[in-house]
C-alpha cells in the first residue's frame, strides 16, 4: 500500500502552506501560484493519471523544488515518483521516493487535497482568481474519473 497524503492551509497573498506525504517522506513547504499554478498542475496530473496517462507537478521553491510524477504502472496501479531538484530543469535530480499503489490509494488522497482547496474562501489577492472560477465543479467530476473502472 502506497502512503500518500496532501493538505493545504488557506492561501494568503498568493502563498499556501503545503504538506505532502509520499512513502516515508513528509514534506512541508510554501507554494505560490507564480511562476506556475501548482494546484492547476496537480489537478491536470491527477486527471491524466486517472485516464492512464502521465502527469507531473513542479513544486517551486525558488530556485530548488520538488518534482512529483504520476504514471500508470498497469491497469489499476499508479507509480508516484518524487524528486528533489536544485532547479526545475535539473533532471533527474535526487529521487526521494518511487512507490506504486492502486488508483484509489494514490489518486484519492491527492484529490482530497484538491477538494480541500475548493473549500477555502479566497480573496482576489490570495490565489489566481481566473483559475478558481469553476474549479470546484471540475474537482467533483474528477472523483468520478478516479473511481471509474479501467
Amino acid at each position: 500500500m502506497a502512503t500518500i497524503a496532501l493538505s493545504f492551509s488557506p492561501p494568503q497573498a498568493g502563498w499556501m502552506r503545503t504538506r505532502l506525504v509520499v512513502g516515508r517522506h513528509v514534506l512541508t513547504f510554501d507554494v505560490s501560484d507564480v511562476p506556475n499554478n501548482v494546484v492547476e498542475e496537480l489537478f491536470d496530473a491527477v486527471a491524466s493519471a486517472a485516464a492512464g496517462r502521465s502527469g507531473s507537478v513542479w513544486w517551486n521553491q525558488e530556485p530548488a523544488g520538488y518534482w512529483l510524477e504520476l504514471a500508470a504502472a498497469d491497469d489499476d496501479r499508479v507509480r508516484v515518483r518524487l524528486w528533489q531538484r536544485q532547479h526545475e530543469a535539473d533532471r533527474p535530480g535526487r529521487e526521494l521516493e518511487n512507490v506504486i499503489g492502486t488508483r484509489r490509494e494514490v489518486l484519492l488522497p491527492l484529490w482530497r487535497g484538491l477538494r480541500q482547496f475548493t473549500c477555502f474562501s479566497l480573496g482576489d489577492s490570495d490565489w489566481t482568481a481566473s483559475f478558481v472560477e469553476g474549479f470546484p465543479e471540475r474537482v467533483l467530476r474528477l472523483r468520478a474519473d478516479i473511481e471509474a473502472e479501467t
